[in-house]
């Protein structure tokens, strides 16, 4: 009678033997990564709460990377992706921010001339009334204006003299803004007078020395700055010269060390295949030496059979992620093994990691409990696995297994016991014997009420079960064959924010 080869290496003595060391080397791999994150803070600020489900993910994601061999350099990648997704995040928003309409130029017209009315209409109600004072004074001094105009036919013929009465118009200038600007003291004489002066003469000094000596003296600066300026330049240019030889030099470096320094590979995440039904006759060799064939295989894993299936079992096969999964997968379409066809298809990413429970679990009793069960059941993993136990031979040379040394469990105890003020109620003639488990009658509602100190001690306990034993205890559930699987540290279950 032949057995199956799921039977075989579960079962055999020397199959079992090899299987149950694997485990164990598995085991120890997973609580030396443990061991790593805790040491590098990885935990530090870390709460099992939906909130925090991106913090969850990366320290998740990081241990699965220590768990493939990969290095801390490997781990950086954690901090790319999450500088890629800041990146993408920014291109999107300026996309939207494109793709905005941009307000209409008649529109934007109308408000320009819109609040240049408004800036016309504010203007300060003084000037207005100094132009009309303005305004009035011309009107009453008629012959004012007649005078005004003899000088402006005056003007006229002294510009079409020679340049050398050049003088005269600076005068007449000086008259006309005087005039403007609604001087009464402008009169007849001062005409007369500026007549008089209006005769070819030497202009004033001071407009020939303002006229004259600022073209002298612009030179002479030009000259003395343009050397100045001039002769630094060599000096800056050895000096700047200097100051970027090592700064090259640096970036020399840099790209050497980049040169010389591998790029950090993305372990944590993977391609795989799904194998709908895998015949009882097949075995495990016989799909890794299939799929070897092709770049980038890493591991298979198979499912216990199925007996309601005809013991078929279920298969998924685990590419590295850089390959073209579908590619692999269109070639081992017609492939068949021992008259089974394999009929693989793509095997999407996990959708949702991090999910949430019930928010209750948040409530401090309930807390302490899951403290107790999550002790308990890690102290019994650990003694089955050899976790951390010491032996010791007592006189009557039976062994005894000492407490656990894990350093999770230390004084997990001050946590354990529950205080009450028993004799103080005692004393006021309150009752005890009344047990606080359930509701009491008449007051269904229970205040939900939150210890942060013993949160963080269960989150701690909760993460060394799912990393360490592949437990997810919100979940009740266990990962048995994880290792095997595309996804190590797959989904894990946390608590959701407490309700009211």
């Amino acid at each position: 009678m032949t057995s199956t080869p799921k039977f075989r290496s579960k079962y055999h003595p020397d199959e079992a033997l090899k299987r149950k060391q694997d485990a164990d080397y598995g085991l120890r791999t997973r609580l030396s990564v443990y061991c790593y994150l805790m040491e590098h803070s990885w935990f530090d600020g870390l709460s099992l709460d939906i909130d925090k489900a991106n913090i969850i993910m990366k320290a998740l994601d990081a241990a699965v990377i220590k768990m493939e061999g990969g290095t801390e350099n490997d781990v950086k990648i954690l901090e790319l992706e999450d500088e890629e997704e800041k990146a993408e995040k920014l291109e999107l928003v300026k996309k939207e921010e494109a793709r905005m309409p941009e307000p209409d130029k008649k529109t934007a017209d109308k408000d320009k001339e819109e609040d240049s009315k408004q800036v016309e209409n504010t203007e300060p109600p003084e000037e207005e009334k100094k132009e009309q004072e303005e305004e009035k004074k011309l009107k009453e001094s008629p012959e004012e204006e007649e005078k005004g105009e003899e000088g402006e036919e005056k003007e006229e013929v002294e510009q079409s003299e020679p340049a050398k009465e050049s003088p005269a118009p600076v005068k007449v200038a000086k008259k006309r803004k005087r005039k403007d600007s609604g001087d009464d003291s402008y009169d007849e004489d001062d005409a007369t007078a500026s007549d008089s002066e209006s005769e070819p003469e030497a202009p004033p000094p001071v407009v020939e020395k303002v006229e004259e000596e600022e073209p002298a003296e612009k030179p002479k600066e030009d000259e003395e700055k343009t050397p100045k300026e001039d002769e630094p330049k060599p000096e800056k240019k050895e000096e700047e010269k200097q100051k970027e030889k090592p700064k090259e030099e640096n970036k020399d470096k840099e790209k050497e060390v980049e040169a010389t320094t591998p790029k950090p590979r993305p372990l944590h995440k993977t391609c795989s295949l799904f194998m709908r039904s895998i015949a009882p006759n097949i075995s495990k060799a016989e799909i890794i030496s299939l799929c070897k064939r092709f770049p980038g295989f890493m591991r298979v894993a198979l499912s216990d059979p199925q007996p309601e299936r005809r013991f078929y079992r279920r298969a998924w096969v685990t590419f590295d992620r850089s390959v073209n999964i579908k590619e692999i997968c269109w070639n081992l379409q017609n492939i068949r093994l021992r008259d089974c066809e394999l009929s693989p298809v793509v095997n999407r990413d996990l959708a949702r990691r991090v999910r949430s429970i019930n928010g209750i679990t948040q409530h401090k009793q309930i807390v302490r409990n899951d403290i107790k069960l999550a002790a308990k059941l890690i102290h019994s993993l650990d003694d089955r696995s050899q976790l951390w136990s010491s032996e010791t031979v007592n006189e009557e040379g039976r062994v005894e297994n000492l407490s656990s040394q894990n350093p999770i469990l230390k004084n997990i105890t001050d946590y354990l016991i529950e205080e009450v003020s028993a004799e103080e109620e005692e004393l006021m003639g309150n009752a005890t014997d009344i047990p606080d488990d359930g509701p009491k009658e008449g007051n269904p509602e229970v205040n939900i009420e939150r210890d942060e100190k013993l949160i963080k001690v269960l989150d701690k306990l909760l993460l060394y079960l799912r990393i360490v034993h592949s437990i997810d205890y919100y979940n009740t559930c266990e990962y048995p064959n994880e290792d095997e699987m595309p996804n190590r540290c797959g989904i894990v279950h946390v608590a959701r924010t407490a309700p009211s």
